[in-house]
Formats: structure tokens, C-alpha cells, sequence
């Protein structure tokens, strides 16, 4: 693996994990089977686009169903040319979605099943990967 993806990946992991969960816990006391996403959506966007770490940006996040968040954030430091895109979507998914499946963090949005989008673009805005992170057993 390229220095310069696992320095993306360890990044991303660690500012990530804090973000979300403090966006999501601290806004919202209900549960999310019982609410609409929208108004996590908008308070994330209000504060974009926020640096997550020294090489990744939130530039938004967006909700397509009450069941999952997308989130769509630009590596600030690479060029997609730089990074190995099967390695860089492999990398993450399997980091995200383990996090997803075994953090306590992560436990509110096991428990009311919403699902974690992810977007990642490079400093020029080429696209780098798209994964979802949920709880679901039974993969199509």
C-alpha cells in the first residue's frame, strides 16, 4: 500500500469515527426509527464544509431515506492518480464497515438499521470511492 493512502485511510478513519458520532449523538436524542433524518442532514450542512482532519474535508452530507446518510468528503492532499482506487475502496470499506459492526459508537445506527454512505473525491474533485456501511447479513 502507498505511504500516502495509509496516511489517507488512518486520517480518515480517526476523524470520521468523531464526527459522526458526535454529529449524530448530540443532535438527537430520539431515536432515529422515529424521526426524520432530515434535520441531522441540515445541521451538517450548516456547519460545511468543515475540515474532519489535516487531509480530509466534509463538503456535505445528504439524506435520501430516513434509513441512511450519505456523506460526501474531498481528500485534500491527493490526486486520484496518486492513490490505488480498488485499494483506497477496499481499504476503507473494510475499516468503515468493521467500525460500523463493532464500535459502540456506531451502536445507534446499528440499532434503528440506518445505513452510512460514503463519497470520497480527491483534491480536484475526480472521484476516489463510494461504499455503504450497514448491519444487513444477507448481501445481494
Amino acid at each position: 500500500m502507498k505511504k500516502s493512502t495509509k496516511l489517507i485511510l488512518a486520517g480518515i478513519s480517526a476523524g470520521l469515527v468523531a464526527f459522526l458520532v458526535v454529529t449524530f449523538l448530540s443532535g438527537n436524542k430520539k431515536n432515529p426509527n422515529e424521526m426524520d433524518l432530515q434535520p441531522v442532514v441540515q445541521a451538517i450542512n450548516i456547519k460545511c464544509p468543515m475540515n474532519v482532519d489535516n487531509i480530509t474535508r466534509l463538503d456535505s452530507a445528504a439524506n435520501f431515506t430516513n434509513f441512511m446518510l450519505t456523506y460526501y468528503y474531498s481528500v485534500l492532499t491527493v490526486s486520484y492518480k496518486e492513490v490505488d482506487l480498488t485499494q483506497f475502496q477496499e481499504s476503507m470499506k473494510s475499516r468503515m464497515q468493521n467500525k460500523y459492526e463493532k464500535d459502540a459508537e456506531f451502536e445507534t445506527f446499528r440499532k434503528a438499521k440506518v445505513a452510512l454512505a460514503f463519497e470520497y473525491k480527491d483534491k480536484n474533485g475526480k472521484f476516489l470511492a463510494y461504499f455503504v456501511c450497514d448491519n444487513l447479513k444477507n448481501k445481494l
